[in-house]
């Protein structure tokens, strides 16, 4: 007699090769999905530090000095001498903020009322006295509206400027930004350096 059909040894064994393939095929499907997502990630984080870089640099290429740095909030720089008055004027003041809270590094300026006058801008635009704290002189004038805030990247863990120990900061011609940018469920660190070519020495 002619034997139809499948044995059930057969039929298992069909069952047990086709369950390892599908097997196979999950495990591939899953390991893909997660290298795409994985590179996806990478992909990100270096967008955000090459904006950051850009956009970081943008300031500090043409900046006179390094007022001061602090790794809990970021650090401020003396852009330039508008005034040629060789001090620090409330206008030539750029902080950039690190804001754990939000992951955000951000850039603050001064910015008067546009109905203000030359006369009024140029009394309010005053000195900072010698010692005086950058940070305090932006957040003063924040309270009073007169301020401007860019972002300048976002999913940021961590900065630190860092420069030679032995000098002030202040005369620091070539800090380095050390940051930790999020990638997934990582922190990974990267750094640049933000050379100050117009260096100049705050008197």
């Amino acid at each position: 007699m002619t034997r139809r059909g499948l044995t059930l040894l057969e039929l298992l064994i069909a069952l047990t090769i086709t369950s390892m393939i599908g097997l196979a095929m999950a495990t591939t499907l899953v390991a893909s999905a997660r290298s795409v997502q994985s590179a996806s990630e990478a992909r990100s984080a270096l967008q955000r530090f090459h904006a950051l870089r850009q956009r970081v640099r943008g300031y500090t290429d043409p900046a006179l000095a390094v007022l001061a740095s602090n790794d809990q909030q970021g650090f401020a720089l003396w852009l330039h001498d508008e005034n040629a008055s060789n001090s620090v004027n409330l206008s030539e003041l750029r902080v950039v903020w690190y804001e754990p809270d939000t992951q955000r590094v951000t850039l603050e300026r001064v910015e008067f009322p546009e109905d203000w006058d030359d006369a009024q801008v140029a009394a309010a635009d005053t000195a900072l006295a010698d010692g005086a704290d950058p940070f305090l002189a932006m957040e003063s004038q924040r309270l009073l509206d007169q301020t401007t805030t860019l972002v300048l990247a976002d999913g940021i863990a961590s900065t630190r400027l860092l420069f030679d120990d032995q000098i002030d900061v202040r005369d620091s011609v070539r800090p380095r930004l050390e940051v930790e940018i999020e990638m997934g469920d990582e922190m990974v660190p990267m750094a640049f350096a933000a050379p100050l070519r117009d260096h100049r020495a705050r008197p």
